[in-house]
């Protein structure tokens, strides 16, 4: 994680997704520790230094933000249903560690402040995680997740992920989940600008269209305005994917499993679906 100054007042926390130990299943250097229960994946040593260049052009109005990562195994795949066995199948986890068959996008996330959460120049990004997110150890169930009033029934959630501390009730600085602070509180801090902006560029999702995600977290990670660039791409009331490809379009119906899991779509076929 990087953390640098920008601009008077503006300060900026960048992260390297996690589609970029997805692709590292390709080194053959094995991982220096894993303990799934503790939620540990340690790399080789020599997969765990890489160098991000980062740029930026602005001017009264606007800012542009520019990264470069070299990378042997770039990933520009996501998750993709497969047809085997009479059911449908899900590939590409996102879970802890390294992807078996590669199927995770690499991406770039960049959390933005003016200077209104307090902490976050010095801390960055470790200002989001926190008791009971996902994929953490100490990870809250979905059962508890769903049974929070405000959480669960009223925002419909089922996992906690990024939220800022000073947006839950704390004893002892002890930060709970699910102690958090009135509405009226947390919409007062949203006016006040205590957020951080989150931008998300990924190489699946959002790259070939030329979008990237436009997100704040604040007490959730939440969805700034506008239509989001993805979906599941899946019919729960049909079980099967929504979505197949468009044959006068692309000249295919669907990709070739041997070939998608050899990773030989490039960035000029179709590997996504528009």
């Amino acid at each position: 994680m990087t953390i640098f100054p920008l601009m008077h007042r503006l300060s900026i926390a960048v992260m390297a997704g996690s589609g970029l130990l997805a692709a590292a299943h390709l080194h053959a250097n094995e991982p220096e520790r894993v303990d799934e229960e503790k939620n540990i994946f340690i790399p080789h040593a020599e997969d765990r230094l890489a160098t991000l260049r980062v740029g930026a052009v602005y001017n009264d109005e606007e800012i542009q933000i520019r990264y470069e990562f070299p990378t042997d195994n770039p990933s520009w795949y996501h998750q993709y249903w497969i047809y085997e066995d009479g059911e449908w199948v899900r590939y590409g986890s996102g879970a802890l560690g390294q992807d078996p068959h590669g199927l995770y996008e690499d991406r770039i996330s960049m959390l933005l402040d003016d200077g209104s959460v307090a902490g976050f120049g010095r801390y960055g990004g470790y200002m989001t995680v926190h008791d009971g997110m996902r994929t953490l150890s100490d990870a809250a169930s979905s059962d508890e997740v769903e049974a929070h009033p405000v959480l669960g029934e009223e925002m419909g959630r089922s996992d906690i992920r990024k939220y800022l501390p000073t947006t839950r009730d704390a004893d002892d600085d002890e930060v709970s989940w699910d102690r958090l602070k009135d509405d009226a509180d947390i919409q007062a801090m949203r006016e006040q600008g205590e957020f951080l902006d989150l931008w998300q560029w990924r190489a699946h999702r959002s790259h070939p269209l030329g979008y990237s995600d436009n997100n704040y977290v604040l007490q959730y990670r939440l969805n700034s305005e506008g239509t989001g660039p993805f979906t599941d791409n899946w019919d729960s009331d049909a079980g099967q994917p929504a979505w197949m490809y468009d044959p006068e379009i692309t000249g295919i119906t669907h990709l070739e499993r041997d070939r998608l899991m050899a990773r030989e779509y490039g960035q000029d076929d179709w590997y996504y679906l528009s």
